[in-house]
C-alpha cells in the first residue's frame, strides 16, 4: 500500500519566487532589447534592396525606350523625365509595385490632406559624354526625395571679378561663378558632378558648355572681355548643377557692365607734374579700347585735376577745354 503524504508533495511543488520572476523578465528585455533591432534592420535592408532593384528594372526600361525614340534631351545640362505611365502606355514595363504589393503612382496624384504632386520617372541627363538616369520612385508606402530645384539646397553666388591688364592694357574682364552645395546625407556634403553653363548677350549665346566638377563645391570664370562694346553693355548667365543624386539646382543671374561709368576700366594718370605757377603738365594712358579716342593723353591745364578728373573726361570720349 502507498501512502501519499498531501502536505509534504505540497511542500516539493514550490512557484517562483518574485526575485525569479524579475531575473527571467530581464534577460526576456534583453533578448528582445537585441532580436527587434536586428530583425528590423534586415527587414529594411531587404526593403532596400527591393527599391533598388525595382529602380535598376524602371532604368532598364527607359533605356530601352529611350534607344527607340529621339526624346533624349541632346544639349549638355538638359534632361528628360519619362513617366513610369508613359513606359506602361508604351509597353516597356507592365507596371510597378511597392513592397506592400500596392501600385507605384504612375502620374500626378491627389491624396488626402493636400496635392499629391510627385509621381514615379527617370530623369535622362546629357552629360558631357554619356547620359545620367535617375529613378525616382513615389509609391503608397515609399517615397523618393523630390528632384527639383528647391530640394537641391545649393547657393550660387555670381559677381564681376577686377579688370586683369596685360602690357598695360586690360585684356580679361572676368565674371566669377562659386557654386556650394549644402546638404548633408549622414554627416557628408553632398558632391556636385556636373555642371552646365550659358552666358548670352542681348538673347544672343556667346558661350556655352559643361564642366566635371566632382566635390561639394567649385568655382569657374568667363572673360567677358572679348564681348564688351563701348557703353552699356548686359550679360545673362544661365547656370545648373547635379549632384550624385540626380538633384538639379539652377539660376539665372544678370550681370551689367558699362564702358564709360565702369571706374574699373576708365583710365588713369600716370603723371601729373608742376610746370610753374599755377600750372600743370599731366600724362594719361587710356588702360582699355573702350571710350578712347587715342591711347595716351598728355596737356598742360591751369587747375589741378584733381582725382585725376581730366583723364576720366578724355577717356569717356568728352570734349574737354585745357587751358
Amino acid at each position: 500500500m502507498f501512502i501519499i503524504k498531501i502536505g509534504d508533495t505540497m511542500k516539493d511543488n514550490k512557484g517562483f519566487t518574485m526575485v525569479e520572476l524579475l531575473a527571467v523578465i530581464v534577460v526576456l528585455a534583453i533578448m528582445m532589447g537585441i532580436a527587434i533591432p536586428a530583425v528590423t534592420h534586415y527587414v529594411n535592408k531587404g526593403k532596400d534592396s527591393y527599391y533598388e532593384n525595382q529602380k535598376r528594372n524602371l532604368i532598364a526600361a527607359t533605356k530601352s525606350y529611350m534607344n527607340n525614340t529621339s526624346l533624349r534631351p541632346t544639349r549638355v545640362g538638359d534632361f528628360y523625365d519619362v513617366s513610369l505611365k508613359e513606359l506602361i502606355d508604351k509597353k516597356y514595363i507592365d507596371g510597378m509595385k511597392d513592397a506592400n504589393k500596392m501600385d507605384c503612382f504612375s502620374e500626378a496624384q491627389n491624396v488626402a490632406g493636400g496635392d499629391y504632386s510627385s509621381y514615379t520617372f527617370v530623369r535622362v541627363i546629357k552629360t558631357r559624354n554619356n547620359y545620367k538616369y535617375i529613378a525616382h520612385l513615389s509609391c503608397p508606402n515609399y517615397q523618393d526625395e523630390p528632384l527639383n530645384d528647391n530640394s537641391a539646397q545649393m547657393e550660387f553666388l555670381v559677381s564681376k571679378d577686377t579688370p586683369k591688364q596685360s602690357n598695360g592694357m586690360f585684356s580679361h574682364y572676368y565674371i566669377d561663378v562659386q557654386i556650394f552645395h549644402k546638404k548633408q546625407v549622414n554627416g557628408t556634403t553632398l558632391t556636385i558632378t556636373d555642371y552646365t553653363y550659358r552666358l548670352y548677350k542681348n538673347d544672343s549665346l556667346i558661350l556655352s558648355g559643361t564642366e566635371v566638377v566632382g566635390s561639394s563645391n567649385c568655382e569657374f570664370q568667363y572673360d567677358i572681355m572679348p564681348y564688351l562694346t563701348s557703353g552699356s553693355n548686359t550679360f545673362k548667365l544661365a547656370i545648373s548643377a547635379l549632384d550624385e543624386r540626380g538633384r538639379i539646382g539652377s539660376k539665372i543671374e544678370t550681370v551689367s557692365v558699362n564702358t564709360k561709368t565702369d571706374s574699373a576700366l576708365r583710365c588713369g594718370a600716370t603723371s601729373i607734374t608742376s610746370v610753374g605757377t599755377s600750372k600743370w603738365e599731366y600724362k594719361c594712358t587710356c588702360l582699355s579700347t573702350f571710350g578712347c579716342k587715342s591711347r595716351f593723353y598728355s596737356g598742360i591745364s591751369t587747375t589741378y585735376p584733381a582725382n585725376f578728373s581730366i583723364c576720366d573726361v578724355l577717356d569717356n570720349c568728352e570734349t574737354v577745354s585745357i587751358p
